[in-house]
């Protein structure tokens, strides 16, 4: 008893500095989104999509190490409470875009439009918006034609997706464990690190084969982006290793990283092989910043660590799902 008592102090003890908002993190956010806003309003960076894929390292590093955490202070993970924090955070500000969208529709386009709209709606709303634009043959790069005002909800509906499996297979993976008398906080992790980089490796030999054979389900696919959501997800079960980082070498990490970026925005363009294997650029490009702010203060990255980008990465999630109805609805 008394072990335990102590693990779960230590535990309370080091999770509080997880609590506060990371600076390079929030500088991701804006970063992510100021290039797609700018992609998809001006079409320049011509890479300005792959700020998609960081967002979506960064949600799986936020969610799992989340998960993670709570099993380690709970021995278990509330899918209540998860869920919970979910709708919480995700329905309010994308049910009122689906809504103002779908009523604007039908006073700006032609009622067939607005009927197809109407219907990208209920998808979106389900998060199944990914799978109903890769059925219907949708061109994410397409310049002209009738374009979807809610178009870019297929990466929500891919990570709702994701993460209405991965917690689950999480927990089974720890009430599994949970039998063996050798089973303790840290095989737990080892095992969700190797469930994760089995996932990753997984959708990544899937995601090269689609891109080649089949490139519209391959970049609206589930199956073929979980890989990047698994890479962050790996990042946050590497936490305790990532924690040793020498200090001097963090802001190495972080420019190498921010730099990355940069490159994959204005190198990567839709001629290229996408998502794989094209979006291991920015995709590690983001891991390795994210590593270099993991269990230490990322200091001297003040492109992304200042006031600014730290409200731009605060409302993000706002300006991404307002951004693409206004430019498509006001024919920009």
């Amino acid at each position: 008893m008394s072990l335990t008592v102590g693990h779960r102090s230590r535990s309370r003890s080091r999770n509080k500095p997880k609590n506060k908002v990371r600076a390079d993190i929030q500088g991701l956010r804006a970063i992510a989104v100021i290039a797609v806003i700018l992609d998809h309003l001006l079409g320049w960076p011509l890479g300005g999509f792959v700020g998609v894929d960081i967002f979506f390292v960064v949600s799986g590093f936020l969610i799992t190490g989340l998960l993670l955490r709570e099993y380690d202070r709970t021995g278990t993970i509330s899918f209540k409470g998860f869920y919970r924090r979910r709708a919480k955070r995700i329905l309010p500000a994308s049910v009122l875009v689906l809504v103002v969208t779908a009523v604007a529709a039908f006073l700006v386009f032609n009622v067939a439009r607005a009927t197809s709209t109407f219907w990208d709606a209920v998808w979106a709303f389900f998060f199944a918006a990914n799978w109903n634009f890769a059925a219907a043959g949708t061109d994410y790069f397409q310049s002209g034609g009738a374009v979807s005002p809610l178009q870019h909800f297929w990466s929500l509906a891919v990570e709702e997706q994701f993460y209405f499996v991965w917690p689950w297979l999480m927990l089974a993976i720890f009430i599994m464990g949970a039998k063996s008398k050798r089973w303790n906080r840290r095989t737990a992790h080892i095992s969700v690190g190797v469930a994760i980089a089995i996932i990753t490796a997984g959708s990544f030999i899937w995601a090269m084969s689609e891109t080649v054979n089949n490139p519209t389900y391959a970049y609206f696919s589930t199956l073929s982006r979980s890989w990047e959501l698994g890479i962050g997800a790996m990042l946050a079960v590497l936490t305790p290793i990532l924690s040793k980082i020498p200090l001097n070498a963090r802001p190495v990490l972080g420019w190498a990283g921010l730099i990355g970026i940069v490159v994959s925005v204005f190198a990567i363009n839709d001629t290229l092989p996408f998502p794989a294997p094209w979006a291991l650029l920015p995709v590690l490009s983001a891991a390795v910043l994210i590593s270099g702010g993991t269990g230490g203060d990322q200091r001297f990255l003040w492109p992304i660590c200042n006031p600014v980008t730290s409200y731009i990465g605060d409302i993000s999630y706002s300006l991404y799902l307002w951004h693409f109805p206004v430019i498509i609805l006001l024919g920009v």
